[in-house]
């Protein structure tokens, strides 16, 4: 193989033979300093082991720590591996209470009024739990399950009056459902149609001929298929043919579990009764309202509480399954960062009063390792994981494209919708969500506000990239006239007239004016350089990535070999030289070569793919003119129908004559309301539309060339308390 290296293979400490050997696929983790930048960081293993009642204080140790994730190792079931699992279902029955009852006040605000205090044991948690249950839970359980039944008897009754609706259409008297099951035995349900005469078949062959099968109407069949039908069969030929009902996904309809039905044999009966359970729910429901209402503002957060409190202790649960449990000890096994070793031994010792024993091992060989990936800045980048585990978190071998990330996917966003104005009120509204964020106790999991808040920051780097982007453009709410005229900006950013956009003379009421009008062209090839750098940093990265883990020294040629025709095709573009035109053909046979080399025939099918990748990708930057352009519509469309049909002057394309045009025509308070009005329609619109464009970019153009995001992400044990303090 390539670059071999030495191997010493030994037994016993006696020496068997010395070969040679390459493996580029893994690196050694000896700590920190030694893992390439731009992976994951490395972690290391701790081992605790503790008394058997101190197992309670260590994974509360790991709880306050925040940084240890534990590992389940052992598959063998502890000696109380059942005692536990009782534990367990007890909390997991408490929770699913609890969540039923606060489901019914969620439409109602719930306020903290304190926090409340929970002993520190688990029975004192059970007890605590329990407590609530008892008492501020009890007139809603009790009203749900008297709810509960009277549905249930509407619906009996529901089907009661179905059959006799068909019994009437059939001509059959309805006493036959009172029948005594002595000697003979009815089914009435539904099956699939098509098996309908399957059954009857079935009946005659069992029974003898001894039976009746009726159905009003074999061919027509409700919305999943199913055809009613209504079978009397003699007592000993009863277990048969349930057998084979069974086996035809028979669905029985119940008949009401009183079995009374001699004084419910007429459909003006059956309805009677529907009516009044249905009054009778009617009652609890206003009933309901009230004392929900009432728990909602008294007690609503006692219950929360004590949900909180079951999540806990379940997630205690799930980590004392994963520990090593003998009937004197537990031991644990954990990732942990190599640098937070003495604090967590210090931890450890304190809650358990030190009679836990703490191994730690730093190496450890990274396929199995979780990707320990720490975010930097973390208090005003956080959003950018969230794009980037979307994807996929990082595997151990590969780069983690969070910073990257950070920067183009901002970059794609403001080029997208470049605007003064717009990137200003963006930026405003990320300001007012990240400072609301603070005062919130709980940040909303589903709905609006999640995007809201949780991009909150993301939204402010947005908003002032758009700015900086629009003073480039020339754009402010979608005028692209009024910047012009700024001798400073034109001093700072000249050059930025002439490229994205050009000057032409048209004639006028009898004169020749100098008006400014886009330039296409020009904005499709910044787009196709944009998307160029791109396309070669991420191959870059992938050079870097493959330096340090690889499959062979093929396949680093080969991305080598995609670089340099990319390149060449960049350069032959601009210079119209065949030498760079023969370097691309080279570099084609270079990636075929080196991919078939690592991959084989498959590798080689890559490699074409590869190269077609390049084309297709950079051309795929040009929606970056796309959505630029569909920002500037949407922007000025309401001058333009302002102008169409007030005969205002809003519109003005002739640089230097917005302020006599505008401002001393009296069209002034107009371009304010076409600015809000495109204003409202760009932030709701084209907010969604730009950010969808940059994911793709980033996840499609820039990740498909090196990242893959196929790790397992590093959760360590965590405590979230809002409601309760231990």
């Amino acid at each position: 193989r390539e670059d071999p290296v030495d191997v010493l293979i030994s037994k016993d400490g006696k020496k068997l033979s010395l070969i040679k050997v390459t493996d580029h696929s893994e690196l050694s983790m000896k700590g920190g300093k030694d893992r390439p930048p731009l992976f994951p960081k490395p972690l290391g293993i701790v081992k605790v082991v503790a008394p058997l009642d101190q197992t309670r204080e260590v994974i509360k140790a790991v709880e306050t720590a925040g940084y240890v994730q534990p590992i389940d190792v052992d598959p063998r079931p502890g000696t109380n591996q059942m005692e536990i699992e009782q534990r367990r279902v007890t909390f997991e029955n408490f929770r699913s209470e609890l969540q039923s009852l606060i489901n019914r006040i969620n439409e109602y605000i719930v306020k903290p009024k304190k926090k409340l205090d929970v002993p520190g044991t688990e029975k004192g948690a059970t007890e605590f739990v329990r407590e609530i249950l008892d008492n501020e839970g009890k007139r809603l359980k009790d009203l749900i399950n008297e709810k509960e039944i009277h549905e249930k008897r509407i619906s009996e009754l529901k089907d009661l009056k179905r059959l006799l609706i068909q019994f009437r259409n059939l001509g059959l008297e309805t006493n036959l459902l009172t029948y005594q099951e002595k000697y003979t035995r009815i089914f009435v349900g539904s099956i699939f149609k098509d098996q309908l005469e399957s059954l009857n078949s079935y009946l005659l062959e069992i029974t003898d001929g001894r039976y009746v099968l009726i159905n009003n109407n074999p061919k027509k069949a409700d919305k999943s298929g199913n055809v009613e039908f209504l079978a009397i069969v003699f007592a000993e030929d009863a277990e048969s043919v349930e057998i084979r009902l069974k086996e035809l996904n028979y669905e029985p309809i119940k008949l009401p579990e009183d079995r009374n039905l001699s004084s419910k044999l007429e459909i003006s009966d059956v309805n009677l009764e529907i009516k009044e359970e249905e009054e009778k729910i009617a009652e609890l429901d206003s009933e309901e309202t009230g004392i929900i209402q009432k728990e909602a503002s008294e007690n609503g957060y006692k219950l929360l509480a004590a949900l909180e409190v079951c999540n806990i202790e379940l997630q205690r649960i799930e980590v004392e399954f994963k520990m090593r449990r003998t009937k004197n000890t537990s031991v644990m096994w954990g990732w942990i960062p190599p640098d937070k070793f003495d604090q967590f031994k210090s931890l450890v010792t304190t809650f358990t009063g030190g009679t836990a024993v703490l191994e730690f091992k730093e190496t450890f060989d990274t396929k199995y390792m979780p990707s320990y990936t720490e975010d930097k800045p973390k208090k005003f980048f956080p959003p950018v994981r969230g794009l980037v585990s979307s994807f996929g978190t990082p595997s151990t071998k590969e780069i983690d494209p969070y910073g990257f990330v950070g920067v183009l996917f901002i970059l794609f966003f403001a080029i997208m919708f470049g605007d003064v104005g717009h990137g200003f009120l963006l930026m405003v509204i990320g300001l007012w969500a990240r400072n609301k964020k603070k005062k919130m106790d709980e940040i909303p999991t589903d709905g609006f506000g999640v995007y809201l808040y949780g991009g909150a920051e993301l939204m402010v780097w947005m908003g002032l990239a758009s700015m900086i982007a629009g003073l480039f453009l020339g754009s402010l709410f979608g005028d692209e006239t009024i910047l012009q005229e700024s001798e400073l900006l034109k001093g700072l950013f000249g050059w930025s007239w002439d490229f994205f956009y050009k000057t032409v003379k048209v004639e006028e009421k009898g004169k020749i004016v100098e008006k400014i009008e886009r330039d296409y062209l020009n904005f499709l090839i910044f787009s196709f350089a944009v998307g160029g750098a791109t396309i070669l940093l991420g191959l870059f990265l992938k050079v870097y990535q493959q330096i340090n883990y690889r499959h062979s020294n093929a396949e680093l040629y080969a991305t080598l070999s995609l670089i340099s025709l990319y390149l060449s095709g960049i350069l032959a573009l601009l210079t119209q030289s065949p030498i760079f035109l023969a370097l691309i053909g080279l570099g084609v046979i270079g990636v075929l070569f080196f991919e078939g080399r690592a991959h084989g025939f498959d590798g080689a099918m890559e490699g074409v793919d590869h190269i077609l990748a390049l084309l297709s990708n950079t051309f795929s930057f040009g929606r970056l003119l796309a959505m630029n352009t569909v920002h500037f519509v949407l922007a000025f469309l309401p001058y333009l129908f302002f102008d169409l049909f007030g005969g205002t002057h809003t519109v003005n394309h002739e640089p230097g004559h917005w302020v006599e045009n505008v401002v001393e025509s009296g069209s002034l308070p107009f371009w304010i309301i076409s600015a809000l009005i495109g204003a409202v329609i760009v932030l709701i619109v084209e907010v969604v539309f730009s950010t969808l464009q940059a994911l793709r970019l980033t996840w499609v153009e820039f990740f498909g060339k090196f990242y893959k995001g196929e790790g397992v992400p590093f959760e360590p044990i965590k405590v979230q308390r809002t409601l309760t303090i231990e």
